[in-house]
């Protein structure tokens, strides 16, 4: 992001309006032993956020639109009084959602520390964007480049009965599905191979080739739930793999022909379910050591990377049910 990025937040109230107090007179001074940095030094930072995409046109700036980052930038930098620079872990598209995604910028350091910061964010912040946690790392961590794997959830919700409650947030097949025939195709998507026939066509030379540790394909009461763990992903891979999985369910398309579409990357057109339905659960830092068996859109499943050394206490916020699913 630059300056320009902001012209109109600025010119609707000032980038660097006033703020009042935030914390008590001890606590502030706690903070300020322990977190506040000499003036003109340049702190470090990494955090991790929730959205809700419906109402954005991606996490990635984009001028004239409604971007996550577009949000998120102004609410730092009114935070700060500086600009930032903002790194993200994974780019997800318009209307796809995020439990854990991280981000990592540099800056000065909050007249409040980070609870100061984190409090300022919290304010400022609309209803559909949230911060889990946010602290300080070390100078070399990136949110992008020092991660080791990504987990996604792609949420369907089989069957002719409609839900207007849900229908931003899964993906709303009029079919029943055969979960069994689906599962067994999954399985050959574990390992290493080109992903091309499931991705979006990128420039010439683009890799395709990424490493799948783990899926897992579930009934979560009325819906089913797809997850995936991989090194990285591919512009519009899971939406890829999924359409092609609900092809199966359907029965339009065979185990057999999944697993070809894996193994000897097709040329012809691919599904692609919405993008409603998907959601950037977390991001590792560590060497994937197997999924946990949990909803993660009930209970969080990130964690705070090594890199980072001190974390905001200001974490007693909604648990992921009321975050996410009750907006």
């Amino acid at each position: 992001m630059t300056r320009t990025h902001h012209t109109n937040e600025v010119e609707q109230g000032g980038l660097f309006d006033q703020e009042t107090p935030l914390l008590s007179e001890a606590s502030q001074a706690e903070l300020e032993s322990c977190d506040a940095a000499p003036d003109g030094a340049v702190l470090h930072y990494a955090a991790s956020i929730s959205y809700v995409g419906t109402g954005y046109h991606g996490i990635a700036y984009q001028a004239g639109q409604r971007t996550v980052i577009g949000v998120l930038g102004v609410a730092i930098e009114r935070a700060l009084r500086h600009h930032v620079e903002i790194v993200v872990a994974g780019r997800t598209d318009s209307g796809v959602h995020a439990l854990g995604q991280v981000i990592s910028f540099s800056g000065p350091a909050h007249k409040g520390g980070l609870d100061g910061l984190y409090q300022s964010l919290a304010r400022q912040l609309p209803d559909d964007v949230s911060v889990n946690w946010l602290g300080l790392s070390e100078p070399s961590f990136s949110a992008r480049h020092s991660a080791r794997y990504r987990h996604y959830l792609y949420r369907i919700l089989p069957g002719t009965e409609r839900d207007a409650t849900t229908s931003d947030r899964s993906w709303q097949v009029p079919y029943e599905l055969d979960l069994p025939a689906m599962r067994s195709a999954s399985y050959v998507l574990v390992g290493e191979h080109d992903f091309a026939g499931f991705c979006k066509k990128g420039p010439d030379g683009t890799s395709t080739t990424r490493r799948v540790y783990e899926v897992r394909l579930q009934s979560r009461g009325r819906f089913v739930d797809f997850e995936i763990w991989a090194n990285a992903f591919c512009h519009q891979m899971v939406r890829g793999i999924v359409g092609s999985l609900v092809e199966v369910g359907k029965g339009r398309s065979s185990v057999s022909s999944f697993a070809r579409s894996v193994l000897y990357p097709p040329t012809e057109k691919r599904y692609l379910a919405p993008p409603r339905g998907l959601y950037l659960v977390e991001v590792g830092y560590g060497d994937f050591s197997g999924a946990k068996d949990v909803d993660p859109l009930i209970f969080s499943v990130g964690e705070v990377p090594n890199s980072v050394y001190a974390v905001s206490s200001c974490l007693g916020r909604k648990s992921r049910q009321e975050q996410v699913l009750n907006r």
